[in-house]
Parts: C-alpha cells; structure tokens; sequence
C-alpha cells in the first residue's frame, strides 16, 4: 500500500515530535485552579538572533521546560515557532511571508529569578501565551482564526479490523507524564522515544490529535472506536530509512488503523502581519 508524502514531513517532523511531546501532558487530566497570578507574567530578558545554519536536527533545539527558567530555541524556521505556540503548523497557517518559512533564528526568553515561583505555578497555555505576547512585540505578529479547505487524513479502521487494547479501568500506569498529584495518569498519548509513541487509556480524538501532529495535516476519527486504549505504536522517524516501518506502515500493521487522504475544512491560523525583529 502506498501513501502520499506529507510535504513538510522531512523537514518539521523532528520539530513536530517536540511540540508533541511538550503540549500534550497539559493537554489531559490538567486540574483546573483559579489563576494565581492575574497579572500576566513577561519575561524580563529577550535575546534574538537570526541563525544561517542549515536546519536540521542536529543544530536545532527547542527546550521549554514548566521548571525552566523561560524559552530557548536554536536554529528553527520562524513559522514553526509560531506554528508551536499557536497550534496550527505550517499546513494550516495562511499569509505567512515567504521569507518567515525559510528564515531560521535563536530565541533565548527568560523569566525574572523572582518570578520563578510564580512562572513555575504556570500551565502550559498560560507559558504559552507569554511566548505569544513575546512574539506579538519582537516580530509584530497579528493573527485571526478562519477556516480553509486543505489536504486532511481520516483516520478509519483497517481493512483486518482493530488491534487496539481496551484499557483496563484504574489501570496503575508507572511511565508518563504525571499529574498535580504526583502520580502517572490515565487519558495521555506521550513520545516515549525516537520514533516510538505510548498511550496509556487514550480516546481515539487524542490518537487523531498527536498523528496530525506527526503527518503535517489534520486527522479526522473515523474510526467509530468509542472506548480508551494502550498501546505502542513504533516507526522510523526517517522515511528513507529502511531500519523500521514508516509512520503509515505503523499505524496500519500494529493498530489495525490506517491514514486515507481526503480533503476537509480545517482551522486556520491567518497571518494578518509579521516583521523581521531587531536583532539584540
């Protein structure tokens, strides 16, 4: 069986792997508390710089850690970074100047030591939008939501039928992200290694979520598939690579699901305007 080649799969999947792997642990079982900081926090310090290395996983990186100390990104293209912070990847973003889908920079934001406590106490949609509003001053950017028709995948049951385990109810989980509590959750899907994805009693919607991320387009559920499910899906990261299935191979052989192409309305992050920053 063959498949269509996402376009940016090569060149933003290592980007899109850490994205995944840093927004969905907020994205589940988060305990929601009242804001202890109303005030918005900024960072204090902002150093940006255009890097004119070629991009690759080898020079690129993105670490923002809820107990850093702020943002640290090397060597990414601009319009990934946004496609971070605002959950649209380059797929689904609109009016993005072609200078910002080849330009790569550095980005080193960092909080106040005073306000460390207060940062750490943060959601990731809260860090997020204080990347957001950095990225609002630094490069001007304006966005506005739409919608656009766009290549998507389905995500539908296999001809073979489901291999998928139903998850066991209080099911104890001993790797993951962990909840406020301490402990692991339930309800997650987390990258457990290159090329190697883990979900511990994960809803189809979420299996749907975390692939769009890895394929460059959105996932539809198609599956029909209702219940919560472990498994571990393996494949290899380069799709040149003959060590280990691809991402569509995968997905068919060890979940009993497959990917099909087909058009769909997506949301769509427009980009109203956006500058180049004063380098500092």
């Amino acid at each position: 069986m063959t498949h269509e080649t996402p376009r940016h799969y090569n060149k933003f999947l290592f980007l899109f792997c850490i994205w995944l792997a840093l927004a969905l642990p907020d994205a589940v079982g988060q305990v929601k508390t009242r804001d202890p900081n109303p005030k918005p926090l900024t960072f204090e310090v902002v150093s940006i710089r255009r890097n004119l290395a070629e991009m690759g996983p080898a020079t690129a990186k993105f670490d923002f850690p809820a107990n850093g100390d702020g943002l640290n990104l090397a060597d990414i293209v601009l319009s990934s970074i946004v496609g971070s912070f605002y959950d649209h990847n380059q797929d689904t973003q609109s009016g993005m100047p072609a200078w910002a889908n080849a330009e790569c920079y550095d980005i080193r934001a960092k909080v106040a030591e005073s306000d460390l406590a207060a940062y750490h106490a943060l959601t990731k949609a809260q860090r997020n939008r204080m990347v957001q509003a950095m990225l609002e001053e630094k490069f001007k950017l304006q966005t506005h939501l739409g919608q656009k028709e766009a290549p998507i995948y389905e995500l539908t049951v296999a001809s073979g039928g489901s291999k998928l385990k139903p998850a066991v109810t209080g099911a104890i989980y001993t790797s993951g992200p962990k909840g406020p509590d301490g402990q692991f959750q339930s309800g997650t899907i987390f990258l457990s290694g290159p090329g190697e994805e883990t979900a511990h009693a994960a809803p189809m919607h979420m299996l749907a979520g975390s692939l769009g991320q890895m394929a460059g387009r959105q996932v539809i559920d198609k599956t029909g598939l209702t219940g919560t499910y472990d498994f571990i899906l393996k494949w290899s990261p380069d799709r040149d690579s003959a060590d280990g299935p691809s991402l569509f191979t995968a997905i068919e052989e060890q979940l009993g699901l497959k990917l099909e192409p087909a058009k769909g309305m997506v949301e769509t992050l427009i980009i109203d305007h956006i500058e180049r920053p004063a380098e500092n």
